[in-house]
């Protein structure tokens, strides 16, 4: 049997705890959408130690609307 668990953010892979770490730092309750990919993409930065492209990553949301992919990065601010 499976376990339900429920996470605001999380990480998988390699640097999982290095990204894990970082969202314990930096996620706050009621981000908007677009201001929490941002903050995955930094996770996934904070790892490789060098910035990202849309062509690198890829990138869905779950919400209560269900399962989205997200075709484009949101600007950086």
């Amino acid at each position: 049997s499976g376990a339900m668990m429920e996470y605001k953010a999380t990480a998988e892979g390699e640097g999982r705890d290095v990204a894990i770490e970082f969202f314990e730092k930096n996620y706050n309750e009621g981000l908007k959408k677009e201001d929490a990919i941002l903050l995955g993409i930094k996770a996934i930065e904070k790892v490789k130690k060098e910035r990202v492209s849309e062509e690198e990553v890829g990138i869905c949301v779950i919400d209560v609307n269900g399962f989205q992919m997200v075709k484009k990065i949101p600007k950086r601010k």
